[in-house]
């Protein structure tokens, strides 16, 4: 198997599945060339992401977009590193998703085991500071 260097995280071959989540670690400098290349793969432009600088202290800032507007939402609110960048439905399941409605948080099924600690993960990025 070959790794094709272009694509800035070797993630396999679900990287773009729709139901899978993508947590980018230190992620904010292959941003710009990783979302193209999800969409590219089959990830849809509209999958709910966020970006989280400088997660669980007091200056922690957190930008919701939909995949196709990350990249210029980031650069609008002017992130720095550490940042952490989670692409998937199971952003959505944040209270503080800006689009959420009461078709879009049913639309994303999760055993409740996994949906309470998600709410409760994503809950305190929001209220780390």
């Amino acid at each position: 198997m070959t790794m094709d260097i272009s694509f800035p995280v070797y993630a396999g071959e679900h990287a773009a599945d729709c139901d899978s989540t993508l947590v980018v670690y230190m992620g904010l400098s292959t941003l710009p060339s990783l979302t193209p290349k999800l969409i590219s793969h089959g990830l849809s432009p509209e999958t709910p992401s966020v970006a989280i600088e400088r997660g669980t202290t007091p200056q922690q800032r957190v930008i919701f977009a939909e995949l196709k507007n990350l990249v210029d939402d980031v650069k609008s609110a002017a992130l720095v590193s550490p940042t952490l960048i989670i692409i998937g439905k199971v952003v959505a399941l944040s209270p503080f998703w800006p689009q959420l409605t009461e078709t879009s948080e049913t639309s994303i099924s999760l055993p409740d085991s996994r949906r309470s600690f998600v709410d409760y993960s994503l809950f305190n990025l929001q209220f780390a500071n």
